[in-house]
Protein backbone atom coordinates (compact mmCIF):
# COMPACT_ATOMS: atom_id res chain seq x y z
CA UNK A 1 0.00 0.00 0.00
CA UNK A 2 1.18 3.40 -0.29
CA UNK A 3 1.05 3.80 3.73
CA UNK A 4 4.01 0.84 3.68
CA UNK A 5 6.05 2.81 1.29
CA UNK A 6 6.06 6.13 2.90
CA UNK A 7 6.60 4.37 6.59
CA UNK A 8 9.32 2.41 4.70
CA UNK A 9 10.58 6.08 3.45
CA UNK A 10 10.24 7.56 6.92
CA UNK A 11 12.57 4.57 8.75
CA UNK A 12 15.23 5.26 5.94
CA UNK A 13 14.68 8.55 5.84
CA UNK A 14 15.65 8.49 9.95
CA UNK A 15 18.48 5.96 10.05
CA UNK A 16 20.62 8.34 7.04
CA UNK A 17 20.28 11.15 9.03
CA UNK A 18 21.12 9.80 12.11
CA UNK A 19 24.19 8.14 10.41
CA UNK A 20 24.99 11.34 8.99
CA UNK A 21 24.06 13.55 12.20
CA UNK A 22 26.03 11.15 14.56
CA UNK A 23 22.47 11.97 16.79
CA UNK A 24 19.00 10.96 17.06
CA UNK A 25 18.57 14.13 19.64
CA UNK A 26 18.23 16.94 16.40
CA UNK A 27 14.94 18.26 15.31
CA UNK A 28 15.31 16.94 12.26
CA UNK A 29 15.01 13.22 13.81
CA UNK A 30 11.89 14.69 15.84
CA UNK A 31 10.03 16.12 12.39
CA UNK A 32 10.95 12.47 10.53
CA UNK A 33 9.31 10.73 13.66
CA UNK A 34 6.37 13.50 13.54
CA UNK A 35 5.69 12.65 10.63
CA UNK A 36 5.91 8.74 10.48
CA UNK A 37 3.08 9.25 13.86
CA UNK A 38 0.77 10.81 11.54
CA UNK A 39 0.88 8.11 9.16
CA UNK A 40 0.09 5.44 11.50
CA UNK A 41 -2.03 7.73 12.97
CA UNK A 42 -3.86 8.03 9.81
CA UNK A 43 -3.83 4.11 8.90
CA UNK A 44 -5.36 3.39 12.26
CA UNK A 45 -8.27 5.99 11.57
CA UNK A 46 -8.86 4.66 7.90
CA UNK A 47 -10.61 1.47 9.43
CA UNK A 48 -13.82 2.40 11.68
CA UNK A 49 -14.71 -1.08 11.11
CA UNK A 50 -11.40 -2.70 12.17
CA UNK A 51 -8.74 -0.28 13.49
CA UNK A 52 -5.32 -1.23 13.40
CA UNK A 53 -4.45 -1.12 17.10
CA UNK A 54 -0.97 -1.97 15.48
CA UNK A 55 -0.85 0.93 13.81
CA UNK A 56 -1.74 2.63 16.92
CA UNK A 57 0.78 1.58 19.16
CA UNK A 58 3.55 2.95 16.27
CA UNK A 59 1.66 6.04 16.18
CA UNK A 60 2.22 6.70 20.08
CA UNK A 61 5.46 5.17 19.95
CA UNK A 62 6.72 7.96 16.68
CA UNK A 63 4.45 11.02 18.45
CA UNK A 64 6.63 10.06 22.12
CA UNK A 65 9.65 10.15 20.42
CA UNK A 66 9.16 13.08 18.86
CA UNK A 67 8.08 14.73 21.92
CA UNK A 68 11.23 13.71 23.56
CA UNK A 69 13.07 15.17 20.67
CA UNK A 70 11.27 18.43 20.97
CA UNK A 71 11.82 19.20 24.20
CA UNK A 72 15.51 18.36 24.56
CA UNK A 73 15.97 19.93 21.47
CA UNK A 74 13.75 23.01 21.85
CA UNK A 75 12.59 23.10 25.25
CA UNK A 76 9.76 22.07 26.73
CA UNK A 77 7.93 25.16 26.34
CA UNK A 78 8.56 25.30 22.65
CA UNK A 79 5.36 25.42 19.66
CA UNK A 80 7.08 22.24 18.30
CA UNK A 81 6.22 20.22 21.86
CA UNK A 82 2.69 21.86 21.53
CA UNK A 83 2.09 21.00 17.90
CA UNK A 84 3.31 16.78 18.88
CA UNK A 85 1.17 16.87 22.14
CA UNK A 86 -2.00 18.36 19.99
CA UNK A 87 -1.67 14.91 17.65
CA UNK A 88 -0.92 12.76 20.25
CA UNK A 89 -4.09 13.97 22.21
CA UNK A 90 -6.20 13.36 19.27
CA UNK A 91 -4.91 10.11 18.94
CA UNK A 92 -5.25 9.02 22.42
CA UNK A 93 -8.76 10.36 22.29
CA UNK A 94 -9.01 7.47 20.33
CA UNK A 95 -11.85 6.23 17.61
CA UNK A 96 -15.21 5.33 19.36
CA UNK A 97 -15.69 2.31 17.31
CA UNK A 98 -12.47 0.97 18.64
CA UNK A 99 -14.11 -1.14 21.40
CA UNK A 100 -11.00 -3.44 21.78
CA UNK A 101 -9.18 -0.59 23.30
CA UNK A 102 -9.22 -1.74 27.37
CA UNK A 103 -6.90 1.88 27.98
CA UNK A 104 -9.65 3.90 26.65
CA UNK A 105 -10.71 5.84 30.03
CA UNK A 106 -7.04 6.43 31.11
CA UNK A 107 -6.23 7.28 27.35
CA UNK A 108 -8.80 10.02 27.77
CA UNK A 109 -7.38 11.32 30.40
CA UNK A 110 -3.79 11.39 29.33
CA UNK A 111 -4.95 13.19 25.91
CA UNK A 112 -7.09 16.02 27.59
CA UNK A 113 -3.51 16.37 29.85
CA UNK A 114 -1.53 16.90 26.85
CA UNK A 115 -4.21 19.49 25.18
CA UNK A 116 -4.07 21.23 28.29
CA UNK A 117 -0.40 21.33 28.15
CA UNK A 118 -0.52 22.46 24.62
CA UNK A 119 -2.77 25.30 25.10
CA UNK A 120 -0.55 26.87 28.03
CA UNK A 121 2.17 26.22 25.58
CA UNK A 122 0.76 27.98 22.98
CA UNK A 123 -0.53 30.98 25.58
CA UNK A 124 2.89 31.70 26.40
CA UNK A 125 3.70 32.19 22.88
CA UNK A 126 0.96 34.36 21.84
CA UNK A 127 2.38 37.79 21.38
CA UNK A 128 5.44 35.99 19.26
Amino acid sequence: SHYDAAIQCFYESRDLTEDRLGTSDHKIIGNIMFNLGNVYKSIYQADTERPDNKARGNAVESFDVSLRIARTVSGPDAIAVAEVMESLSSLLMGNENDHTLETSVTDDGEAAKLLREAVSIRKMHRSD
